[in-house]
């Protein structure tokens, strides 16, 4: 073990042709190092640590015959890839261990004090580790570990968790999209509601929209559905007008994707119409409005290439956006 005065100050360390089967996870605090070579070495892996190392500007892994994954990682994107993965790694430890300490001192306090009882919640963790890849979701997780695990160990599972934590994020986005539709009904009725009168309603309104992208879709639309008078707002009128106005939206779209399909059809005689429809769809689902799906239409001789099978869907919505600036139309 190197002294600390001495790892704060080694900058390189060459260890070619040393017959080293590990490396201390204490080498992540060498913070000055900046060349590492660990050529035909031994080694089968690095300590997630030295992803941690600040001013490493040379990984040298030459003749080495690393675990599976972290050879992969070198061979497909060399050592910056490999420092990524051990990144990854090293931050899913860290989770891991924030987990464990999570469900030892706050959910499951008291069997974490029998021997038994910390293995049985180690176990957990490793299984709700597996059942949330994502960090960002795990990160969640352990903030809210009292709210998504139960009181009893023995009926905690990883898919239970799951089921909790998609519960706690839709209901938080459902107070999130709450509170833009108060600023939103405040601001259609500006200086005509009492704000007690704007939560009786906003309560109104997301009582009738089921679902997170009903509440999106009154978002997006509200000057349309809400009625002209803050008095006659009632959640009820409001969702059948949105379903109404959802109703019209996908049949104006189809519309436009059958105009682009048959714009389509002309300039590609020799393609069957199913082609043409494919292609339509392709393009249409990168272009939200059907107005735009129509200028798409209109305009297809000059945005489309003249062979079919050069067609691409981003290449063909790029041009089509160029043209619209040309034409200063949004």
């Amino acid at each position: 073990m190197l002294p600390p005065s001495r790892r704060r100050s080694l900058e390189e360390l060459w260890l070619e042709g040393n017959p080293l089967l590990e490396l201390p996870e204490a080498l992540g605090a060498v913070r000055s190092l900046r060349v590492l070579d660990l050529r035909h070495t031994r080694l089968r892996r690095i300590p997630n640590a030295v992803s941690r190392l600040p001013r490493l500007l040379v990984l040298d892994l030459a003749g080495t015959s690393l675990r599976g994954d972290f050879q992969s990682a070198l061979e497909e994107g060399g050592p910056a890839a490999l420092m990524a993965a051990l990144g990854r790694e090293d931050e899913r430890l860290g989770l891991l261990q924030g987990l464990r300490r999570a469900l030892r001192e706050r959910v499951f306090a008291e069997d974490a004090d029998t021997e038994a009882g910390a293995a049985a919640i180690d176990s957990l963790a490793d299984r709700v580790m597996a059942e949330f890849p994502d960090s960002t979701e795990l990160r969640t997780v352990i903030r809210n570990a009292e709210r998504l695990f139960p009181d009893r160990l023995e009926r905690a599972t990883a898919a239970a968790a799951r089921e909790a934590y998609l519960a706690v994020s839709r209901e938080t986005r459902r107070r999130q999209l709450g509170a833009e539709v108060e600023l939103v009904l405040r601001a259609v009725y500006f200086g005509r509601t009492e704000p007690a009168e704007v939560e009786e309603r906003v309560a109104s309104l997301l009582a009738h929209q089921p679902t997170l992208a009903d509440v999106r879709f009154l978002l997006a639309h509200a000057r349309e559905v809400l009625p002209a008078e803050p008095g006659d707002v009632d959640g009820a009128a409001v969702y059948n007008a949105c379903v109404a106005l959802r109703r019209r939206l996908g049949a104006e779209r189809e519309a436009a994707v059958g105009q682009l399909c048959k714009a389509l059809q002309a300039r590609y005689p020799d393609r069957e119409a199913a082609d043409a429809r494919r292609a339509a769809g392709l393009v249409a689902r990168l272009v939200k409005k059907a107005d735009h799906v129509r200028s798409l239409a209109a305009d297809a001789a000059a945005l489309f290439p003249d062979e079919f099978n050069s067609i691409s869907a981003t290449k063909v919505v790029r041009a089509f956006r160029a043209l619209q600036r040309e034409k200063g139309v949004e």
